[in-house]
């Protein structure tokens, strides 16, 4: 019986692929960014925050053999959003950063620039 050899990525993209707490979690945020969006108050545990951030950098580092696109879009997704709703915060900016770049995001945005 032989044991088929996986990458960790591809290990990565099929647990995320089917994640229910991603799941719950993608939906808290787009309610909290939609009441951004209409002026509404809106917030985000510091629990949801740091477990939204984990899984946007797994997400952008994740791949399989037809491509990971979805994926990383995915992730580019959740923190478009984070921004949005939390521009100034140093741990969203740098994994923000993360993310777009392993997402094929070269180039910094002015976000990430230091206002100092």
């Amino acid at each position: 019986m032989s044991e088929k050899k996986v990458c960790l990525g591809e290990a990565i993209y099929e647990e995320l692929q089917h994640n229910d707490y991603l799941e719950k979690l993608s939906v808290i945020l787009d309610n909290q960014y939609f009441n951004c969006l209409n002026g509404e108050p809106f917030s985000l545990t510091r629990k949801q925050i740091s477990h939204l951030l984990r899984f946007a950098d797994l997400l952008s580092k994740s791949f399989n053999k037809q491509g990971s696109i979805n994926q990383k879009v995915r992730a580019r997704e959740i923190m478009d959003k984070m921004l949005k709703l939390y521009p100034t915060r140093p741990d969203i900016r740098y994994v923000a950063n993360s993310v777009y770049k392993h997402a094929g995001y070269n180039k910094r945005l002015e976000v990430f620039v230091d206002e100092d």
